[in-house]
């Protein structure tokens, strides 16, 4: 089942991201990046496997961040891209719509931007 560009789910739940997504978001970044100064430009990213939602308390009804919520819940994937790994496991506990909780189990890729040296 598809859930958006680059991102889909198997019959058992795991959540599989498609390496076109990635590649179009680097491509994007490395447009962006040519017209920034060198101390600004993006050296790292990564896609998180699903979008940040109010029903899971890490944003707000009028979808303000929750960033210390987000900070905490995300601790191992900050740690992972500030340490220069290319990937982390991640749990994550969602809430559906009509209130079905799930948890989906999944490796975050953190990619670099190629010509853009990562200074991490």
């Amino acid at each position: 089942m598809a859930l958006g560009p680059g991102v889909s789910v198997s019959e058992d739940g795991v959540w599989v991201e498609h390496h076109l997504g990635t590649f179009r978001g680097r491509e994007e970044i490395r447009k962006g990046n040519e017209t920034l100064p060198e101390s600004t430009r993006i050296r790292r990213f990564l896609l998180l496997t699903k979008d940040l939602e109010a029903d899971d308390a890490e944003m707000t009804r009028t979808r303000k961040v929750r960033r210390r919520y987000v900070a905490e819940k995300y601790a191992p994937v900050i740690d992972a891209f500030y340490s220069g790994q290319s990937e982390v496991d991640l749990s994550t506990a969602i809430t559906y719509e009509d209130g079905r909780q799930a948890n989906i189990q999944s490796k975050v890729r953190i990619e670099d931007v190629e010509g853009t040296p990562a200074h991490v």
